[in-house]
């Protein structure tokens, strides 16, 4: 909205405003508020000011957006509204140049989410060679390991192959944490550029054609769900190599046990009951027999004369 629209609106509209959506509205306010030129700015300091404490109370925002979500503090919400769209809106009130853009927040937090699990991955894999967490590994081996994974290839060309090869198989990385490394330094992108196409299309081949060792022993993606069943119960099956039973101990036989005859069958035993036959049951009287007692039954008799 312009500047009259947002002096003409009293303070409880504008938190409805907010309340509306109050998970977009705030991105849609860091993202343009950029963009606004302040009607009431005397000069360009002045303007710049007003940026600056508009920016200021968009950054308190975020850290009350932070307990808001982390620990369900919902009370904080009119402090939020304030900080993150009102009080921006009342700093930098005037005109828009251009269009109004989406929040780009969005797409970079879904980026970040995905390199966070290139990084834990990366770290799972080295921490067999390295101990250091996710941090250490972003902050130190990342710049430090990508430079010596590019300059072979692009000195020495499909040559260079060999030596970026053992260097990731000795960290127990793959092709794809190589590609993450080269995303995760900021000029990856620049540095992958000097690797001619041909190079990396043999690098790909190459590595496909070696074995590497793996640091974590798994199923394979395609088993089905009864051999991975199968090989986990086989896994946890204890070992009876060297297990002796007691009941197999060659000891003296009492004869009082044995009754001779050697009849093993389930009905001697008392332990367990056996189901006995059902008596036979009688024969159902004839049916004609039973028509003839019917009609005799239904026919009047007859009165005698006196």
């Amino acid at each position: 909205m312009n500047g009259m629209e947002n002096a003409s609106l009293s303070f409880a509209d504008k938190l409805d405003l907010y309340y509306n959506d109050f998970s977009i509205t705030p991105l849609f306010v860091q993202e343009n508020y950029i963009d606004n030129r302040p009607g009431a700015a005397s000069n360009t300091c002045d303007s710049l000011e007003r940026l600056s404490k508009a920016a200021d109370l968009i950054a308190e925002a975020d850290i009350v957006e932070n307990k808001l979500r982390g620990s369900q503090q919902w009370g904080l919400m009119p402090l939020h509204a304030v900080l993150s769209c009102v009080g921006p809106a009342y700093h930098v009130r005037g005109s828009h140049e251009g269009m109004y853009r989406f929040p780009v927040w969005l797409g970079q937090n879904s980026k970040g989410s995905k390199l966070s699990r290139y990084l834990k991955d990366i770290q799972s894999h080295m921490r067999l060679r390295v101990s250091a967490d996710k941090t250490e590994i972003r902050k130190s081996y990342i710049p430090a390991m990508v430079p010596e994974l590019i300059k072979p290839l692009a000195d020495q060309g499909a040559s260079g192959i060999p030596d970026v090869i053992a260097i990731m198989d000795h960290h127990y990385l793959s092709k794809d944490h190589w590609e993450a490394m080269l995303e995760l330094h900021l000029d990856g992108e620049q540095m992958m550029k000097r690797i001619p196409t041909a190079v990396k299309s043999a690098f790909t081949r190459e590595y496909k054609k070696v074995s590497h060792p793996v640091a974590f022993s798994g199923h394979a993606a395609g088993a089905s769900a009864k051999s991975v069943q199968a090989a986990s119960s086989a896994s946890l099956r204890p070992d009876t190599e060297d297990f002796i039973d007691d009941d197999d101990d060659d000891g003296p036989v009492d004869d009082a046990d044995d009754d001779g005859d050697g009849d093993d069958s389930l009905e001697n035993d008392d332990l367990i009951g056996t189901k006995k036959p059902k008596a036979s049951a009688k024969p159902k009287p004839r049916a004609k027999a039973k028509r003839g007692a019917a009609d005799s039954a239904s026919t009047p008799r007859k009165r005698k004369k006196t």
